[in-house]
This record gives structure tokens, C-alpha cells and sequence, in this order.
């Protein structure tokens, strides 16, 4: 399962809350329909009696997880939501105890160790404990002293209850400590914590700390490949390929990355960046690195184009078609080769970072060869290498480089309209690239992938403007619009007001800035960097277990919460009642 699958799975439950309006109204709802049930009398001193003290019990639960506001992860919205959960979690046992008892708030302290559990996710397990136990039972003394006038009958009962519920909640927690451990290294409550309070506060600290601790040394390299076509009196243009991945989502690690190099470079030189062959296992750690990486490859770039020495001659591109849909897109010459890969058949999401390195092998004379992922077609995650060699090879056998001929590049931009969401950024660019006065073209969209049945309608417009002879859609697989809290965690580009009309306003200005070109290919290494490495997948895929051993796990606590009260009054009421 792909990190952005578990993602989008737990984000849903994250995000389902509806407006804090209608969470207020079903809160009164309850209490007050647990006021009614559970009233003394049934006249209006029964009712708003018992209401008041279900309102205080709904009151409490609140400022219980108000704390959560200062850790900054928690809104107020938030946490009405969870204290409405756990009102709902308690009133069984509230119900049926306070038909054996008479007495109030039960219920919530029988759900002591649903709070401790809730709490854990959050906060310190000793500052949980603390919460979750002091809290339900000071309320429990505070409404029947207040309401019945005795807040301490039975209350050595009522202590059994909060006991055994909190041993439950610890035994859980422990459990799922233990377990998280032994499968990935990573304490779970830890990466959890770290985990949403990066993603609901967009401060990447948290995240990050977790990422270098189960990354590399902090001294590894970052290869940057690429090409930088310079153009006379016209900006120059620089296509991109770091061996690196823009992940995993918002300001963490490298998923701003492409961004920052933007702002590097730009407007003086303009830049497209790509998807090189590679998952999460590429991203970087820490967010100040890719910022670092970005600074160092920017004044590389503006070395390399303060000069006008460049080859002015080209191969033509040619594309590479197999049976099963795969496909790539080749920008050629007698010292490099671009292969643009996508499924528009299957679609994918991301190829194995092995090609990398296996079209490296077989092209040793060439200067520049990378293989990135067009990204433009949503698909699944490609895990066999074996499924694209054959694609590199026929790449390969099709390679010729016999007639060196002039190349034009033109660069084109437009922005799209605000309401298409889907996009990291509104800016639409094209480049064109006219070999021996046959034109090419490459469509680039700020997103992370692309709906399939709008590729096919994008494509057909593009096509039907008569102006490329091939071309290729390219997305860099952009993450850091990703976990901002819309509907889903990875949006990926769909059709939205204006945004083909809008890429065909840039084929034109691409077409029309058109200018005799030479270009130059660069192979740079940065050093001193840290991947976050192939544990990422095996954090994910543990946590994913533990989520589904979780969510059984607190079906099964609720159960038992709520049959606690009952079955301790059924044994032990002879012995501690007053």
C-alpha cells in the first residue's frame, strides 16, 4: 500500500467532521435527550435538573480536551468533535447504571480509559493518565453532591470502575507501543503525535525530527541533472532532474522544493522541474535542507547560463510505444537522452528509482540520461522494475542521433483560474522545441498527477490545435498543496473552469517566443544531505497495521467500557455500598 493511500485512508477519518454549528446541535440533542431518560421526575424540575448536570458532565468533557488547544494541532471545532465522541461513547453505562444507582457521571468515568486513550494520541502519556483520571472522578463527587447531595456515596465503587477502565486504556496504549515497536523501530505514539501535529499545524519540526532519525548519515548526495537551453536576448530555460522526491506533503522535508528553486531562479531564468524515477525513500528530511539544495543549485544554473557557449544542434525526439500502454517521450542528442515516461492505459504513480541507475549503465557515453515519471495519468505505484526495463530497452534500440539538426525553444506561461484547487500553483507553462522545423512540446502543471478522463480531454484539445507534433503532459508529482486540509489529502488535477483553455493560451505564447537556441547539459553532486530512506514505507505500512489493530481494539474497549460499571455494581455493590 502507498504512503499516499495510507494517507488519504486515516485523512478521511481526520477530516469528517462536519461545522462546529451542527456539532453544537447535536451535543444539545443528546444531553438533552439523556436528560430526559435519565430525569428523577418527569415535570420540569426533573427535566432541567437533570439537564443542567448532563450539561455540566458535556461541559467538562469539553474543557478536558480544551487543553488540546495549546498544542497548537487542535482547533475548537476539534475538539467539541472528539468531547461529542466520548459523550456518545459514555452514555450506555451512564444510562443503565443510573437505573441501578441513581447516580450521574458514570458513564464518564467509565470512559476514563477512552479519554486516557484519546488523550495518549496528543500528549504525554503521564500528563493523559493525569486528565484522564482526576477529571472524571472530581466531576462525578461534584454532580451528585451537587444534585443528590451525596457526591461520595458509593464511591469506592466508582473508583473500581475508573481503575479497571484506565488499566484497559494502559494496557491498550502498551500494547500498541510494543507492537509499533517490533515491526518498524518507531515508538507509534511518537510518529502519530509527530505526524498530525505537522499536518494541523504546518510547522514541519515535528515531522522532520522523526523523518532524520530513521534516515540516512546527513552526508549523502544529491545528484541534479539536466539541460539549459540559452536563447540570445530571450530569458534562458532550464529543465530539471534532482534524483530526488517532493514529499511528502506541505512545507516537510522536499515537498516544497521545486518551489524554492523557482524562487531562486526566477524570473531571470525560467525552470521546469521533474519526477525523476523514485518514491518517498527520495525525499529529503528537513525542509531547511531542500532550501539549502535549492540556493546551491540556483548559482550552479546561473553559472551555467552566464555564458554563450552551447551546442546548437539536436536529434529529433522520437516516442517509444509497448503493448501494455507504456510509453516515453524522448528528448535526444549525441551527448544526452530525456526519457518522459507514462501509462495511458493503466496510468501510475511513480516508478522504481532502480531505472535511474539501470539506464545510467547503458548509456555510459552520454552526458546526461534520466528517466523521469510524466506523472500525468493516476494510476498505481509501479514496485517492479521488471515492468519498464523493457520499456528502456526498446528506448534504447530506438536511439539514433545521425542527423544533427537546429533547435528553436520557445517558453510559454499562463495562470489558471482560482477555482481549479487542484493545482499547487496556478501557473501553466510550455515549452516548445522545434527540431529541423518539426515541433515538439511539453505541457507542465503544477499538480500531483492527473485525473485519467481529463488527460484524455486535455490531450484531444491539444491535438486538435494542430500545432505539435508530439508532445507529453507533465506534472512533478507536487506535494506541497497536499494534507492542506481540503477534501483529500492528494488532490490530483481534474478538469476545472478555464484550465485547458488556459494551457492553450501558453502553447501559443510558447509558439510565438520561439527562438534559435543552444543548449548546454550539466551533471552536478551535492553533498552533505540526508534522504529520509526506505523506512519511510516500513513506518507506513506499521502504522497502517496499527491503525487497523487500533480500530478493533477500541470497537472492543468501547464494549468494555461500558459493561464495566454494570458488571462491577452486579459483583461488588454488597460490599461498597454505603
Amino acid at each position: 500500500m502507498s504512503v499516499e493511500v495510507i494517507v488519504r485512508k486515516y485523512y478521511d477519518k481526520l477530516s469528517v467532521l462536519p461545522r462546529r454549528r451542527i456539532i453544537l446541535a447535536v451535543y444539545v440533542g443528546l444531553i438533552s435527550l439523556t436528560s430526559f431518560i435519565n430525569a428523577r421526575s418527569y415535570d420540569f424540575k426533573g427535566f432541567m435538573e437533570s439537564f443542567l448536570s448532563y450539561l455540566a458532565i458535556g461541559v467538562i468533557l469539553t474543557l478536558i480536551y480544551l487543553t488540546l488547544l495549546l498544542s497548537k494541532v487542535f482547533n475548537v471545532k476539534r475538539v467539541l468533535g472528539v468531547s461529542l465522541v466520548t459523550y456518545v461513547v459514555s452514555l450506555p453505562a451512564e444510562i443503565v447504571f443510573f437505573r441501578l444507582t441513581g447516580l450521574k457521571a458514570s458513564g464518564l468515568v467509565a470512559s476514563s480509559g477512552f479519554i486516557y486513550v484519546v488523550l495518549s494520541a496528543f500528549v504525554k502519556p503521564t500528563t493523559a493518565l493525569i486528565m484522564s483520571s482526576t477529571a472524571p472522578l472530581l466531576t462525578y463527587i461534584a454532580i451528585n453532591e451537587l444534585f443528590l447531595g451525596n457526591g461520595i456515596y458509593n464511591l469506592t465503587l466508582i473508583g473500581l470502575v475508573e481503575v479497571t477502565s484506565l488499566l484497559i486504556g494502559v494496557l491498550f496504549i502498551t500494547y500498541i507501543e510494543f507492537k509499533g515497536r517490533s515491526l518498524s523501530g518507531v515508538s507509534p505514539l511518537k510518529a502519530l503525535r509527530a505526524f498530525l501535529n505537522t499536518w494541523l499545524t504546518g510547522d514541519p519540526e515535528s515531522l522532520e525530527n522523526l523523518f532524520n532519525n530513521i534516515g540516512g548519515n546527513g552526508n549523502e548526495s544529491v545528484v541534479v541533472k539536466g539541460l539549459v537551453f540559452l536563447r540570445g536576448d530571450s530569458k534562458p530555460i532550464a529543465l530539471i532532474f534532482p534524483k530526488m522526491h517532493y514529499g511528502p506533503f506541505k512545507n516537510v522535508g522536499s515537498s516544497n522544493f521545486i518551489h524554492q528553486l523557482r524562487g531562486v531562479l526566477e524570473p531571470k531564468v525560467k525552470v521546469l522541474t521533474f519526477h525523476t524515477a523514485g518514491s518517498h525513500e527520495h525525499n529529503l528530511t528537513s525542509n531547511r535542507d531542500a532550501g539549502r539544495l535549492a540556493r546551491e543549485l540556483g548559482n550552479a544554473i546561473y553559472n551555467l547560463v552566464s555564458g554563450n557557449n552551447g551546442k546548437s544542434h539536436v536529434c529529433r525526439p522520437y516516442r517509444t510505444v509497448l503493448e501494455d500502454g507504456w510509453t516515453s517521450f524522448n528528448l535526444i542528442s549525441d551527448d544526452f537522452i530525456v526519457m518522459l515516461v507514462s501509462n495511458k492505459t493503466l496510468g501510475n504513480d511513480d516508478i522504481p528509482a532502480v531505472l535511474w541507475d539501470l539506464l545510467e549503465s547503458r548509456v555510459k557515453h552520454l552526458d546526461v540520461a534520466v528517466i523521469a515519471d510524466a506523472h500525468a495519468f493516476k494510476g498505481d505505484k509501479v514496485l517492479d522494475p521488471d515492468v519498464l526495463i523493457p520499456l528502456v530497452e526498446n528506448t534504447l534500440k530506438s536511439y539514433r542521433c545521425d542527423a544533427m539538426l537546429p533547435i528553436k525553444v520557445g517558453y510559454g506561461e499562463s495562470r489558471a483560474s482560482p477555482l481549479c484547487y487542484d493545482l499547487c500553483d496556478p501557473t501553466v507553462k510550455v515549452l516548445s522545441l522545434n527540431v529541423g522545423g518539426e515541433r515538439y512540446g511539453i505541457v507542465y502543471i503544477y499538480g500531483n498527477n492527473m485525473d485519467k478522463s481529463y488527460r484524455a480531454l486535455l490531450d484531444k484539445s491539444i491535438r486538435s490545435l494542430n500545432v505539435f507534433k508530439d508532445f507529453e503532459v507533465v506534472t512533478p508529482d507536487d506535494h506541497s498543496c497536499a494534507a492542506s486540509l481540503k477534501e483529500s489529502p492528494y488532490e490530483i488535477v481534474k478538469d476545472c473552469p478555464g484550465l485547458t483553455k488556459t494551457v492553450a493560451e501558453a502553447i501559443t505564447k510558447a509558439v510565438s517566443d520561439e527562438a534559435p537556441s543552444k543548449y548546454r547539459t550539466f551533471n552536478l553532486t551535492f553533498n552533505g544531505f540526508k534522504y529520509v530512506g526506505p523506512k519511510v514505507f516500513t513506518l507506513m505500512e506499521s502504522l497502517n497495521t496499527l491503525g487497523g489493530i487500533a480500530e478493533k481494539g477500541l470497537l472492543i474497549m468501547l464494549l468494555l467500557v461500558n459493561l464495566i460499571p454494570i458488571l462491577t455494581y452486579l459483583v461488588f455493590h454488597g460490599y461498597f455500598t454505603a
